[in-house]
């Protein structure tokens, strides 16, 4: 089985688990803690060199650098494809992927803002405007690309995912951590919304992988798929109203809902149905013999 290193907020990890769901392809992750800079370590650097995460083991070797993974996995796999089959066509996707690989990762990422802070004395808000320049300048790039292509159908490129998926929705995650207001591209919100309703995504979500290898059964010693909200402080900005979220309101965290859409289903809950409900925290678990504490699990993902 393939063996993928990563980190479950890295947007770069959050792609190639994108690919590989979408490819259908089993692989065990090993996580790589960069908060613990467990990627600067001898370890990890046997691994990778680079000391970057993803780096995915498989059939031998180990691969790195999500784009080169991605092109050896679609070559090795070719079904489902994750470009056309019209040459223009695969261009075109090419060139979207290459927005947010080339343009606004690369200097948005971990060890850039660290530098922007250790070396450049930038605080939190400056940090923040940085990251909002280039996502926005991408995004807005990315739009016009698409107005320009005609494109149509629920995707960026048609009626089925494409590459130029696989990078745009991790983008879109990191730019809610980044503060960036989205409503300027209803299009792309369109877009990840309409891959938000497919088990590739799903699953792929950084806020599903803090709940992989802990079943949502209910069972004692597992954690739920239910929880007990209560305000992170008395300021903490209130749900919109179409939630109706009161504290000690028992329902699935959205971890839970993407981890078992078939059984939160049942109960009325569906997968991007708790967005947006910022200042929330899942304080502890509230299913039937289920003693787990649900931990910093918040409706819109990890808040540590």
């Amino acid at each position: 089985m393939m063996k993928l290193h990563g980190f479950f907020r890295s947007g770069t990890s959050h792609r190639l688990r994108i690919a590989l769901n979408l490819k259908g392809l089993a692989y065990e992750q090993v996580a790589v803690d960069l908060r613990k800079e467990a990627h600067l370590t001898d370890a990890y650097a046997a691994i990778n060199p680079q000391r970057l995460v993803p780096a995915l083991e498989v059939e031998g070797e180990v691969l790195v650098q999500t784009p080169a993974i991605i092109e050896w996995l679609e070559e090795r796999y070719p079904n489902p494809p994750l470009l056309p089959a019209d040459l223009g066509a695969r261009q075109r996707v090419r060139a979207l992927a290459a927005i947010v690989g080339c343009d606004i990762h690369p200097v948005n990422n971990r060890r850039i803002l660290q530098a922007l802070q250790n070396r450049f004395g930038a605080d939190e808000a400056a940090v923040n405007a940085w990251c909002n320049t280039w996502i926005m300048d991408g995004f807005d790039a990315f739009d016009e690309l698409l107005r320009l292509h005609g494109a149509t159908g629920p995707f960026a490129c048609g009626s089925e995912p494409t590459l130029a998926d696989v990078y745009l929705v991790p983008q879109i995650e990191g730019a809610r951590r980044f503060k960036v207001d989205l409503a300027r591209w209803p299009r792309l919100m369109a877009i990840d919304q309409a891959c938000s309703r497919l088990d590739a995504f799903r699953k792929a979500a950084p806020a599903v992988q803090l709940l992989r290898g802990r079943p949502v059964s209910g069972r004692r010693g597992e954690r739920c798929g239910h929880a007990v909200l209560e305000p992170l402080s008395p300021r903490a900005a209130r749900p919109t109203r179409a939630h109706r979220i009161r504290p000690g309101h028992e329902q699935p965290c959205s971890a839970c809902i993407a981890a078992q859409p078939a059984a939160t289903s049942r109960l009325g809950w569906r997968a991007g149905s708790t967005g947006g409900c910022v200042g929330w925290n899942v304080v502890r678990c509230h299913a039937d013999r289920c003693t787990r504490r649900a931990g910093r699990i918040g409706l819109c993902g990890p808040l540590a």
